[in-house]
């Protein structure tokens, strides 16, 4: 049998000076006590990219997956 999965993903963004998350249940959060949330719902963190704009990075997006049962 083929291994479907579902994918997921999050995004942090740097605003005037700190970094917080787009996805409300995340807000306020570090990064390590996101992925530790994310990763207890079953989400394994496939790939990251960070966007930088005028050398300096502002955006990094993350993306999950997790097999469907």
């Amino acid at each position: 049998m083929i291994q479907k999965w579902e994918y997921n993903t999050a995004t942090r963004y740097l605003l005037g000076g700190g970094w917080d998350w787009e996805e409300p249940q995340l807000k306020g959060m570090t990064i390590f006590q996101a992925l530790d949330s994310i990763g207890a719902e079953g989400w394994e963190l496939v790939d990251s990219t960070a966007l930088s704009e005028h050398g300096t990075t502002n955006e990094i997006h993350y993306l999950f997956k997790r097999p469907i049962s």
